[in-house]
């Protein structure tokens, strides 16, 4: 069985969508111009995740056929994997933020040792000596003040005898220093985020026609 669409896009006349399925394989094919390069398609996406918003075509009850069609093939577990490295992607923003909406109180040099060792992430925020502390579930949990720079001796020393990992990632422009343990949280969500143009690949792979 061949379900075909057409979907409004960019273009005056409409895309062409089709799909079809031979066992735990789900083949498509797009005429627009990323699905004719067996690129990335929302347009094809957008039909498998029940948006029919650029639906143009009257077969609407076939896009729940196409749902169902989607079961149990490499795309729909190519689709899961995506969602899951783009959710990671979502969650680590929340750390990746230049600095914590409010500020708490100083908390004390040995409470950032204790929260380490339980998994939480410790961010040093660009050129400045403010120390941002997250717990292990990355929630906010206090900013420590050096009187120098982040990488002072007191900091140095607290961390010398634990396996700690550490991060430098920009974003919105500036340099930010994460330290964190291999068993936590944000270390996964860091693995995950990693793999989302492998998935992406995958799930174009899987695609193709």
């Amino acid at each position: 069985m061949k379900l075909t669409f057409k979907v409004q896009g960019s273009a005056p006349n409409p895309y062409i969508c089709e799909f079809w399925r031979d066992g735990v394989n789900l083949s498509s094919s797009c005429t627009c111009p990323a699905g004719e390069k067996a690129m990335y398609c929302k347009h094809r996406l957008n039909l498998i995740a029940g948006n029919t918003s650029n639906l143009v075509s009257k077969n609407i009850a076939d896009v729940d056929v196409l749902k169902n069609m989607v079961k149990g093939t490499d795309v729909e577990e190519a689709i899961n994997l995506v969602k899951k490295s783009e959710e990671a992607s979502a969650s680590l923003k929340v750390i990746f933020e230049i600095k914590p909406d409010k500020r708490r109180n100083e908390i004390y040099l040995n409470l950032i040792k204790s929260i380490l060792l339980k998994n939480g992430i410790l961010k040093a925020n660009g050129e400045t000596n403010k120390l941002d502390l997250y717990d292990e579930n990355l929630n906010y949990a206090g900013s420590y003040k050096l009187k120098s720079s982040v990488f002072k001796e007191e900091l140095s020393n607290l961390l010398t005898d634990i396996p700690i990992k550490k991060m430098v990632k920009p974003f919105k422009g500036v340099m930010s220093v994460y330290y964190y343990l291999s068993t936590s949280r944000f270390n996964n969500l860091l693995e995950e985020e990693s793999r989302l143009q492998e998935y992406k690949q995958k799930l174009k792979i899987n695609l193709k026609d």
